[in-house]
């Protein structure tokens, strides 16, 4: 089962980086159409407001693209690195956290993952269970 955790967390790092790499060229191009926007503007033409309108949504997808690939390595690492459970409680906190914050600031109950040694001595009975 690690192997499988550890392998969907490869993929997710190299989603999270494909995705923030489409991140980085979509901020180029809406760097490119700022260019477009300044050198429309020493002109005169009517070519500024789609230049405007091309750079704010080039630059606006870039950001949330670079934040969603990112998130997604924050994720892949830890799930190569540790075992499901850590992640998995981990993640079940930040959105009790979260909804919590949302409907008002109470704090709720959150899960605690297991001591390594319990995890470790878990692994070893159930183990020692499939041989017999």
């Amino acid at each position: 089962m690690d192997a499988h955790v550890a392998f969907v967390g490869v993929l997710f790092i190299i989603w999270g980086l494909l995705t923030a790499l489409v991140g980085v060229s979509t901020l180029a191009l809406g760097i490119g159409a700022v260019a477009l926007l300044s050198s429309a503007a020493g002109r005169g033409g009517g070519g500024q407001v789609a230049a405007g309108v091309t750079a704010i949504a080039f630059t606006t997808l870039a950001i949330i693209a670079i934040v969603w690939g990112m998130a997604h390595v924050l994720v892949g690492v830890p799930l190569r690195q540790r075992e499901a459970a850590d992640v998995v409680a981990r993640l079940d906190d930040a959105a009790a956290e979260a909804s919590a914050r949302l409907l008002g600031d109470r704090r709720v109950a959150t899960a605690k993952p297991k001591p390594r040694r319990a995890r470790a001595a878990a692994k070893t009975a159930s183990k020692r269970g499939a041989r017999r």
